[in-house]
Order: C-alpha cells, then structure tokens, then sequence
C-alpha cells in the first residue's frame, strides 16, 4: 500500500494499486475462511475479485477532476491573456538588419551554408513589477537570431 500513497502517481495509477492490494487481502481473507468441502483457490479469487471491484467504485467516487481542470482552465485563460496584452505592446518594428559580426566575408563558395544571423528592434511600451513598489518602464525590445549553418537534405 505503500506504493498507492506516492504523491507522484496520478489517480488511476493510485487506484489500480489500491485495488491490487484489496484483490491481495480479499484473496487471503477468502481462502482463510473456506472449509474442508469448498475450493480455496477459487474462494480467494471470488472475495479478491469483489475486494478489488468495490475499492475500484469507491475510487471514481472519492476522487474529483473537475477542481484540477477548473485550476488547469485558469491557468491557461491566464496565460493567454498575458500573451495578448503583450502583443498588444508590441507595436512596429523601427530597424532591422543582418548581424554580421564577422571581421573578414565569409568565400563566395561557402556563404550558401551559412545563414546569417539576424536583428530586430521593436518598439513596445510596457510596465514591469521590479520589486515591492517599483516598476519600470520598457519601450524597446531587441530580437537576435544569430548565423546558424543551413541544413540540406
């Protein structure tokens, strides 16, 4: 039982162990009860089988998702919303361009490998909790893609 009372196990992991350990002790406590005339083998399966199948019941009873779709729902309403009010900060890009870092060009016979690397600079105007009281205030966000090699198939 000690496996059924893991926190990391979900409820249907939890329930199937509960049940193997209701089906285990209903099949001792059935076999133990027989007497000289009846099969104990089958006596321990038939009150293991009822064990498990009532402990089986009262697991979709005891336990409830809808508290954690409910919390699952939230979680994502909010996310979308953070998201939304960020696009809605971002207004135009003001520049953008290559990065190339590079002192010397890349020859001619290689540049068809290499994608150059990329920079945007967007103009938003967004507030952002820094600490107890504070905020700040960020107008520009600059974007870097760096040069990568280009992958051919």
């Amino acid at each position: 039982m000690s496996l059924a009372g893991c926190s990391t196990l979900n409820h249907r992991n939890k329930a199937l162990a509960y049940m193997g350990g209701a089906f285990v002790g209903g099949a001792v406590a059935g076999s133990v009860q027989t007497n000289e005339r009846q099969n104990s083998e089958l006596h321990g399966l038939m009150w293991g089988s009822a064990a498990a199948a009532a402990v089986g019941a009262t697991m979709l009873y005891m336990y409830d998702e809808s508290n954690e779709v409910k919390e699952r729902d939230y979680k994502i309403r909010e996310l979308e919303a953070k998201l939304s009010d960020f696009k809605k900060h971002v207004t135009t890009v003001e520049e953008k361009g290559t990065s190339d870092f590079m002192e010397s060009d890349l020859p001619k016979d290689y540049r068809h490998l290499v994608e150059p690397g990329r920079w945007k600079l967007y103009e938003i105007d967004e507030w952002k909790k820094s600490g107890d009281g504070e905020f700040v205030h960020q107008d520009k966000l600059l974007e870097i893609s760096p040069a990568k090699m280009k992958i051919e198939n």
